[in-house]
């Protein structure tokens, strides 16, 4: 969609207005589609939940100064901060994509979680094919 700026709760729109802030949500396979990148970006959060992607600097819609989050529970990376078989990445974003396009977004240094926190709990193989996983929690950070 040209506009993805939610108009209803339930509608397929994915941008919205939390606390004075302009947040984006792509699951997955959007982002690789770039559909909020393609729907203009600017973005003060760029949230990906997914099972198999991980951020891709041409697709993000976040501006600059603004973040990208992905959450990941399919596969790790070997520079990442990982569970078993999932990873989540936090980036600022330096300089958005390039204009008129929005491609080719300029990330920042990985933000990496100050704390990681194991889930033990001996229900989870029940609901959890790779078991609880683990709990990433991240620096505050600024927004400018």
């Amino acid at each position: 969609a040209a506009n993805e700026e939610k108009r209803d709760p339930l509608d397929q729109y994915s941008v919205f207005d939390w606390h004075g802030l302009k947040v984006g949500v792509e699951i997955c396979l959007d982002h690789v589609r770039e559909r909020l990148r393609r729907a203009g970006g600017g973005l003060d959060l760029h949230l990906i939940p997914s099972c198999g992607v991980e951020v891709m600097p041409g697709a993000v819609a976040a501006r600059a100064g603004g973040y990208v989050f992905n959450c990941d529970g399919e596969y790790t990376l070997d520079d990442a901060c990982n569970g078993l078989g999932a990873h989540s990445q936090l980036f600022r974003v330096e300089e958005a994509g390039d204009a008129p396009s929005g491609k080719n977004a300029k990330l920042g240094k990985r933000i990496e979680p100050e704390q990681v926190i194991k889930i033990d709990w001996q229900e989870a193989d029940r609901y959890y094919s790779e078991g609880a996983g683990q709990l990433h929690i991240y620096p505050p950070q600024p927004l400018n």
